[in-house]
């Protein structure tokens, strides 16, 4: 009664109300055996509501609604204060919502699994699904982390730090902490852009950049960066959008050099760097893929 209270349109006559409660049995008859491709999106946010409102005409609020935060994204996305701001909407409504949201982003996380026993994923997508479960409806940026098996079983994901990822030798310490307090040497980071796009910046690439090496002579292996937006997700690893050099990569490189035959060999040099026309052109070649090496 409470909701109603707000919106007095859901709040029929007894004629009303049956004219509404077969409108109701239609909808989700044709919903439950031919999915939602018929219905637009006020349609589908109007049978999102039957649920909190057994009675009454719920369009008008699915319009405030979608008016109010522009899609059913948007809608699941807001926060507490910003659906008690709609006319209509009290805090039963808006806890549904909510909830609906933390039920998204769990079964996100759940179906991004291989193995949802194991917790086992097979692919970056699987893991960029796993990281857009865990940001979904995040207004607020975020750095997090996850440790992971030797064949890519997850041990623990948590959030590291609040805030702007750029916090070098903070995050490196913490990331360290978080491997080590788990057991592995396999390290995930992931944070968001809430407001904006899954774009890597600048700061974004020469920071992973210096967290990849600073870890990997902790013997901790950096294996992804994942940013998130509303928009969608990408992996630094495997986007040529961004320019970080990978330390486990580097270092695979410059033994792939060191082999021999490859290249004139320098044992009175052999501890430092070699001088060779093949690693003048890897170099030339890394810097052009993945950005500058770092001195």
């Amino acid at each position: 009664m409470a909701e109603g209270a707000k919106g007095k349109e859901l709040l029929p006559s007894e004629e009303g109300k049956q004219i509404h409660m077969g409108h109701r049995r239609r909808m989700r008859q044709i919903a439950l055996t031919e999915g939602l491709d018929r219905f637009t999106d006020i349609q589908i946010v109007e049978m999102f509501l039957f649920s909190v409102f057994p009675n009454g005409d719920t369009n008008p609020l699915a319009h405030r609604l979608l008016e109010r935060f522009g899609s059913i994204r948007g809608i699941l996305e807001a926060s507490q204060e910003e659906l008690l701001t709609v006319r209509g909407i009290g805090e039963s409504a808006a806890n549904f919502i909510r909830f609906t949201q933390l039920f998204a982003g769990y079964y996100l996380r759940s179906s991004s699994f291989s193995d949802p026993v194991k917790k086992r994923f097979r692919t970056t997508e699987a893991i960029k699904k796993y990281f857009e479960g865990v940001f979904l409806g995040v207004t607020v940026e975020q750095i997090r982390a996850m440790t992971i098996t030797e064949d890519l079983c997850l041990v623990k994901e948590e959030m590291i730090l609040a805030g702007t990822f750029g916090k070098v030798e903070l995050s490196a310490r913490k990331l360290a902490d978080f491997a080590l307090r788990n057991g592995c040497d396999r390290v995930i980071i992931a944070h968001n852009h809430p407001r904006g796009f899954a774009v890597p910046s600048g700061i974004d690439c020469e920071v992973t950049t210096k967290l990849s090496r600073l870890l990997f002579e902790l013997d901790i292996l950096l294996l992804d960066h994942v940013i998130v937006s509303p928009g969608g997700s990408i992996s630094l690893r495997g986007s040529r959008h961004g320019k970080v050099t990978w330390a486990d990569e580097l270092e695979r490189f410059q033994k792939e050099i060191r082999r021999p035959g490859k290249g004139a060999p320098c044992p009175e040099e052999e501890e430092g760097p070699l001088d060779t026309p093949e690693l003048d052109e890897f170099m030339r070649e890394l810097s052009g893929r993945i950005g500058t090496i770092p001195e």
